[in-house]
């Protein structure tokens, strides 16, 4: 689902873990990603939300007014709350109902006003957000850039993170412009690894790193960046014992510096891997 996220969605989510850390969180929660929402203000989102005349600095306001910071300094390992991963199911949801096949500022927006439970949901209803009606504008202001796409000649097709479905609704927030289809091999083997929650391995990346799944789209923009750098053949990576563990220890060793320093910083390798980076 990570990798449906637009570059300004991911975004938020950063900021998301950046205003958790400034409030010392050691959790991600709907008033989080709400705060990361408004920080992105050339976002759709944040357009809508200026177009129904309610100023975003009143939005923060009012979230500051019903949190409180933390005593002690926050965990490095911060995670999703309950309501914060339902947010991002939601923001799902509202994409796939709009027949769009990226997740935008406008999905996220959606979810939250549905945060009926947390602090999102309850300063979004306080305000004046309501879900219907930013429903309606996200759909015009979509129809108006279909239109306006069509009436230019078109250009050529942005490459994806994703393919598309076969009828594509013309988006706001475009997805990220990388195709995971051009990632090397070793750096697909990995990402699979690294998404297999359900597997005994996975779970142990997990317990090093619980806020592994927030962290995967930067994972995988490291992953493009260095897409074309030297790395050892595949055939190398595949030799030997083939545990999922062993595999990747491989495809670690056969990655790019900076992957490696990624994952290091997550505690995805073992300090005697870091080092090899060096």
């Amino acid at each position: 689902m990570w990798q449906r996220f637009s570059e300004r969605a991911r975004k938020v989510v950063f900021y998301a873990q950046e205003e958790a850390q400034a409030l010392h969180h050691d959790y991600v929660a709907t008033e989080h990603l709400l705060l990361g929402l408004l920080r992105e203000s050339d976002s759709v989102a944040v357009r809508i939300v200026n177009m129904r005349g309610i100023s975003p600095d009143r939005i923060r306001a009012e979230v500051k007014k019903n949190v409180s910071s933390g005593d002690d300094k926050p965990s490095p390992d911060i995670t999703l709350t309950p309501n914060g991963k339902k947010a991002i199911y939601l923001a799902y949801d509202e994409a796939r109902a709009l027949n769009n096949d990226y997740i935008g500022t406008e999905h996220l927006l959606l979810a939250l006003i549905q945060d009926a439970e947390g602090v999102a949901g309850r300063v979004l209803k306080q305000v004046g957000v309501e879900l219907d009606v930013v429903r309606e504008d996200v759909q015009k202001l979509q129809e108006e850039y279909k239109a306006s796409k069509e009436a230019q000649a078109r250009p050529a097709e942005p490459t994806r993170l994703i393919a598309p479905p076969p009828h594509r609704t013309g988006g706001l927030d475009l997805p990220v412009r990388f195709d995971l289809q051009l990632l090397h091999p070793v750096d697909h083997i990995t990402l699979g690894i690294l998404l297999d929650g359900e597997s005994e391995f996975g779970k142990q990346l997990r317990q090093k790193c619980p806020s592994l799944d927030l962290f995967l789209p930067a994972i995988v923009a490291t992953m493009a960046e260095q897409r074309n750098a030297k790395r050892s053949s595949l055939a190398k990576v595949l030799k030997g014992e083939l545990s999922t563990e062993a595999l990747y220890k491989a495809c670690v060793k056969a990655s790019p510096p900076n992957l490696r320093a990624a994952l290091a910083d997550l505690n995805l390798i073992e300090p005697t891997e870091a080092d090899e980076r060096k």
